[in-house]
């Protein structure tokens, strides 16, 4: 039997509903995001997933192994940030990233390829080294846009162009959302 991988991202969180971008802080569920994280580990189990990696917390009832190759983005002098305030205080940096956003480079933050490298280490090393059927990898919205994209041979400048709500589900081996 072939293994089979899913990503799902996280559920709602507080810099989701405040317009800030999170990065690599801790933060911890809504009340409406752990609603919907018991919801999405249902459907998981129903996808017989018997493995589960991390970044964050889990609740789909299995013990999560945690996994920092699939974190969130590293936001540099954007972490933390309002997108109102980037706009004002990163003006020509704000309209790359909303444009051609593979192309940014700011000290201290991730570039796009580097996250894709990061998160496509650990699908290889997964396939590699898992006999488990069903793998779920829980992390974040960067993430799960450039394993779509490179899945389906798709542009990085395409990043801003993927919609990713909180517990959506990526079908790796496929490379759709289902």
């Amino acid at each position: 039997m072939s293994k089979q991988l899913y990503f799902v991202r996280h559920g709602e969180i507080p810099a989701n509903k405040e317009g800030r971008y999170a990065g690599w802080s801790d933060e911890e569920l809504t009340g409406d995001g752990f609603i919907q994280a018991q919801k999405t580990a249902e459907r998981l189990k129903l996808l017989g997933v018997t493995t589960l990696y991390t970044s964050i917390g889990a609740v789909i009832g299995l013990t999560p192994i945690m996994e920092p190759s699939i974190k969130e983005l590293k936001m540099g002098p954007w972490e933390g940030k309002f997108e109102t305030d980037i706009v004002c205080n990163f003006e020509e940096e704000w309209k790359l990233w909303n444009t051609r956003p593979a192309e940014l480079r700011l000290p201290g933050r991730e570039r796009l390829q580097e996250l894709l490298d990061r998160s496509q280490k650990f699908v290889i090393r997964v396939n590699a080294g898992n006999d488990t059927c069903a793998i779920v990898g829980v992390t974040h919205v960067a993430v799960m846009r450039v394993l779509y994209l490179f899945r389906n041979n798709l542009d990085l400048n395409l990043y801003r162009t993927i919609h990713v709500p909180n517990l959506a589900i990526l079908d790796y081996n496929e490379g759709v959302f289902i």
